[in-house]
């Protein structure tokens, strides 16, 4: 029956979910959480967030949520000098491995001030990508490598384990860009209007619990877009962001 089918989508997305926040392998985790857009008080976990949001978000000032950063999944041709393949990457803001509370293999990791890069700018690898690549070589910090038609230069290895924010243990990211680097990967049409779409995370306050700064943000996210009042925003657990858009879609349907 339909309901039976329902019921059984809904514990597939709640197991799926719990195996890849175990899999998230960041100190704290059960701190970080998902800044969610809402539409008429219904949290949407398909539209994700904008710069324009975001900013007014951050301009007043929450108090039970911390370190904000963003996160944009992308595939790419990866090329290290020989030939091209396919990986996962994910464009993010310079604040992206510090709110994880994570340190470098080798190099270093992007930090804020990463967000001003352009074109030719910075690029950290996995752990497995600087393996199998390069050997594990620290003079891989430092080369120039090719990421769809992008020249971007090593600055450093992200730790052992790490496979980014989404879906880690599925699509295993094994680059991380400043958004503003991979621009032409990951803007879209419908980008436009409020600049980059993205997933936003945050970490709780000290003290703080997921209800409380959940109420914050719903006070805080009204009239967030003064184009569409039924817009807002919500917090709920950082397993619910870490789905990519296209499984998001089917979790929506399902639970």
């Amino acid at each position: 029956t339909l309901a039976l089918g329902v019921g059984v989508n809904t514990a597939f997305f709640s197991i799926v979910n719990g195996v890849i926040f175990r899999s998230l392998n960041v100190p704290n985790v059960d701190r970080l959480v998902n800044i969610a857009a809402t539409d008429s008080g219904n949290v949407d976990l398909n539209r994700g967030l904008d710069e324009l949001r975001l900013g007014r978000l951050i301009e007043r000032q929450p108090q039970l949520v911390r370190d904000f950063f963003t996160v944009h999944n992308f595939q790419a041709a990866y090329d290290t000098g020989g030939a091209a393949s396919l990986v996962m990457g994910e464009a993010v803001s310079g604040k992206y491995f510090q709110s994880l509370g994570l340190k470098p293999l080798a190099g270093r990791l992007l930090d804020p001030s990463d967000d001003f890069a352009g074109a030719n700018g910075p690029v950290v690898l996995s752990a497995r990508a600087w393996t199998r690549d390069f050997g594990r070589d620290p003079a891989a910090v430092g080369r120039v490598i090719g990421v769809s038609g992008l020249r971007l230069t090593v600055v450093g290895i992200a730790p052992d384990g790490f496979t980014g924010m989404t879906a880690p243990n599925i699509f295993s990211a094994d680059l991380w860009a400043p958004q503003n680097s991979v621009k032409p990967l990951v803007e879209t049409p419908g980008n436009v209007r409020g600049g980059l779409h993205f997933r936003a995370f945050a970490r709780l306050s000290d003290g703080a619990t997921i209800s409380r700064a959940d109420a914050e943000l719903r006070r805080l996210g009204g009239g967030i877009d003064p184009a569409d009042a039924a817009n807002g925003l919500a917090v709920v657990p950082a397993s619910k962001g870490l789905l990519p858009v296209q499984l998001a879609t089917l979790q929506a349907v399902f639970g």
